[in-house]
């Protein structure tokens, strides 16, 4: 829930400091383009993956797919990290 959250409100914040505007006009750039959309899905699907992971590995009590399930879900945080800080970087164009 949070991981979601954070793809609406960073952006839209930033969006509006920095580009509210510009709003309406031709060529204005929206909150939702400022997160790329494969970066999103890549990210929700290792997320998916990890929780899966954990779960299973709790079950089988197996310690190699827990650890593929931790490195699923550091690399998920790894992509998070550097797409919401894309979306801080992100400068209106002129």
């Amino acid at each position: 829930l949070i991981l979601g959250q954070q793809y609406k409100i960073l952006p839209f914040l930033v969006w509006l400091h920095r580009f509210g505007d510009t709003f309406g006009e031709e060529g204005s750039v929206s909150a939702q383009d400022l997160v790329p959309k494969s970066l999103k899905r890549l990210e929700v699907l290792l997320w998916n993956l990890g929780v899966s992971g954990m779960v299973v590995s709790f079950f089988l009590s197996s310690s190699s797919v827990q650890w593929l399930a931790v490195c699923s879900l550091a690399f998920a945080g790894i992509f998070a990290a550097s797409s919401l800080f894309g979306v801080l970087l992100r400068r209106p164009r002129p």
